[in-house]
Formats: C-alpha cells, structure tokens, sequence
C-alpha cells in the first residue's frame, strides 16, 4: 500500500447509529456491554475473539465487560464473559477474549491483510448506538441498524496505521456506533467504525486492512490461545 497524508481525527467517538434500516444480517457485529448497560458494538472475528474500539472498553475490567452474540435485538443473544482485553496501542482498538466459544453466529470474514477499499466505495456501518442525533441523552436502537457511508480517503495515523475516512451517503443523516463494522456489499469488514464528526457528516475508521493492525491480532490470538 502507498505511504499517504496523515488522516484528520473527527472530534468525537461515533456513539450512533442515526438514519439507516433496521439491519437484515448481523455482519458480525455483537453487542459490548460494560457493568450490564451497551456501550458499543463489536466485530466477532474469531469464535472466541471480538475486536472492538479501545475507548469503548479502556475503563473497564475484564470482569466488567460482557459480549451478547447473535441476536438483533438489543439486549438479546448468547452471553459470553471475558477474560482477556488487550489494547491496541496504535489506533482506536481492543480485541477482547471470550470466556467461551460463540456458536450462535460465525465470526465474519475481514479483508486480506494489505488490501484497502477503494475511494468512493458505499460500506455498511452496524450498530445499537444512539438514534437522535446531537442527542444528550442516549436513545438506543432496539434492533441493529445499519446505514450507507462512502469512503472519501484513507491515510496513515501518526503511528503509521490506515484509517478510513468518508461520509453518510444514503441521503439522510447516519454514522456507524464505535467498534461496530464496515463492511461491503459481500459482508466483509473493511474497517471499524471509531469516530464521527456529525455537523460535517464525516466518519473515521480502522482499516481491518492494516498490515500491523492484523499482525497484532494475529500475535494476540497466538500469545494466549482460545482455551489456553
């Protein structure tokens, strides 16, 4: 991939997902919960591995946080414990170890390491988050939604991670919830939803593209196994 220009950090955590459908596939996504309330979506990409954004998770412990797995509905699914969150360090994620294996779902499939949507690409971004927008007060999606959002750019953060850039293109106002996926018309995931900028209907994201970002989960995964 080409070295690019340094990405524009938006100026908050995308807690929303305004505008868009209710959601007909899960496209991996499942619920993070922290002292039994949704705080963000996650990606399953393993049966026992969830990467989520690492604002969502980084005040709590392990024993705080818990995973609802293959369900719509909000506040439904398989509920799986976590024992392990490891941070990122480099952008705005956490993979979190599951106590147990989710059987309800299968983990999604993400893009070859190295690879990078195009410019101009529509993905979908899941989530339960927040549906009013510039809305003090939270009020979740009952079921997951998903909206339409087109990449614009994609460059490198200060610690050379690619980022996704773009903005809602469905015609309505929606941004994705943090952690939750961006996936293409296929229901692969491209990226993670981790900022939004709402008056300027921008987004951020991780790309699950990013050759450290993957050797990361792929050292994580294997320094601690599923089950070991």
């Amino acid at each position: 991939m080409a070295t690019l220009a340094a990405v524009t950090v938006p100026q908050a955590p995308a807690q929303a997902i305004i505008g868009g459908a209710t959601a007909g596939h899960l496209r991996g996504a499942v619920q993070v919960n922290a002292r039994g309330a949704y705080v963000c979506a996650g990606i399953l990409i393993d049966t026992r591995w969830v990467l989520t954004a690492e604002h969502c998770v980084e005040a709590y412990s392990t024993q705080e946080v818990t995973v609802l797995a293959g369900s719509r509905e909000r506040g439904a699914g398989q509920s799986r414990g976590v024992i392990r969150i490891e941070e990122f360090g480099l952008g705005d994620a956490a993979l979190l170890q599951l106590g147990s294996a989710v059987t309800q779902m299968p983990p999604v499939a993400m893009i070859q390491p190295g690879l990078l949507p195009a410019i101009n690409t529509n993905l979908a971004a899941s989530g339960w988050g927040n549906t009013v927008a510039n809305s003090p007060w939270s009020v979740l999606a009952p079921a997951l939604r998903v909206c339409t959002v087109r990449v614009t750019n994609y460059g490198l953060n200060e610690d050379g991670v690619y980022q996704l850039q773009g903005v809602w293109s469905d015609g309505i106002q929606g941004s994705g919830d943090s952690g939750g996926p961006l996936s293409n018309g296929n229901h692969v995931a491209v990226g993670m939803t981790t900022h939004t900028r709402d008056q300027e209907r921008a987004f951020l994201g991780i790309a699950l593209g990013d050759p450290k970002l993957r050797h990361w989960i792929d050292f994580e995964k294997a320094r601690q196994p599923a089950g070991g």
